[in-house]
């Protein structure tokens, strides 16, 4: 049974996220864009302002994260009926039980009740009493939080936190003859990629069977999946992960920044030119003294899955946005 309802879980979801028109999906980042620009320049009222002229086009492609920020500055502007439309979307994508889990439960509380409209308070918690059920009858949502938390586990183990930064210096190098590494830190960091990889498979075999990275939608605020993706960036896997995150992208559950960041550790790990040089800090970038024609092919790359462009954002986080 457990079996049978699986796999109608993942037809539901497959249907459900359907692919998007690639220019639709280019205008959306586009305005998303847009609006991290007006952030970015101080430009808090036009940057609201622009977000509510055009919630529709993007308000799908934000996680419950972005969704509280915007309530918050909304509510600082003076919009409180814009900051109350946003906690709801906060809500509805998980923020009570992501709150929970940082043990920051406290504050979301304390910012709901800072409306002074109890009704509105209320239906909050009526909300989240009513979708939770819902939500967590996929079993999705608690795995990710386990993987999440056994992955961070592993890398807070105090046995491995030097041996592993020290291997992927020695990985990462251009000069690995040369490179200062001794058999004990290696034999350290290749029993953590053992464990690692192990626990990560867990989450490619779930978006493996989904056929797409789940967003807030699916995960509801359990875990911080665009960690996990960066993650799955230092290991082979026999799952085609360039394509399905990329796919995942054009859907709108994957930020392009967290693709990005996954291809240029990638490209990395494997020796290969960064496709999109989103890793490169602004000095490093700039050391490359790359043509302008160089910078237009690019941006070219970029431009096709909605990243912002070269010169701009360099250095960017996928936690900045979306």
């Amino acid at each position: 049974m457990r079996i049978i309802v699986s796999i109608i879980l993942v037809h539901l979801l497959s249907f459900t996220y359907c692919q998007v028109d690639k220019s639709d999906f280019l205008e959306s980042r586009a305005i998303s864009n847009r609006i991290d620009s007006l952030f970015y320049s101080k430009n808090m009222d036009g940057a609201i302002n622009y977000y509510s002229e055009n919630t529709a086009k993007v308000e799908h492609l934000y996680s419950a994260d972005k969704h509280l920020g915007l309530s918050h500055i909304a509510k600082s502007l003076g919009k409180n009926q814009i900051a109350k439309e946003e906690l709801i979307r906060a809500v509805k994508k998980g923020i009570i039980w992501k709150s929970i889990f940082d043990d920051d439960f406290l504050s979301l509380y304390n910012y709901i009740n800072s409306f002074e409209d109890k009704p509105f308070s209320d239906s909050i918690l009526i909300l989240f009493n009513d979708i939770s059920p819902k939500k967590l009858n996929s079993s999705i949502p608690l795995q990710l939080k386990k993987i999440e938390k056994n992955d961070q586990k592993l890398r807070n183990d105090n046995r491995y936190i030097d041996c592993v930064a020290k291997y992927y210096d020695y990985i990462f190098s251009d000069n690995r003859d040369t490179f200062n590494i001794d058999s004990n830190t290696i034999e350290c960091a290749l029993e953590f990629r053992k464990k690692d990889s192990t626990i990560i498979q867990l989450f490619v075999d779930i978006i493996d069977s989904l056929g797409f990275v789940p967003d807030d939608n699916i995960g509801f605020g359990f875990a911080d999946i665009n960690v996990i993706v960066i993650h799955t960036s230092y290991y082979n896997f026999t799952t085609n992960l360039d394509s399905l995150y990329l796919k995942s992208v054009f859907l709108g559950t994957l930020s392009p920044k967290t693709y990005a960041w996954y291809k240029g550790y990638n490209n990395s790990f494997k020796h290969s030119e960064p496709t999109y040089y989103y890793t490169y800090g602004e000095d490093a970038f700039n050391a490359l003294n790359f043509t302008p024609d160089k910078i237009n092919l690019i941006n070219d790359k970029r431009r096709e899955i909605g990243l912002p462009l070269l010169p701009h954002n360099i250095w960017q986080r996928f936690y900045s946005s979306d």
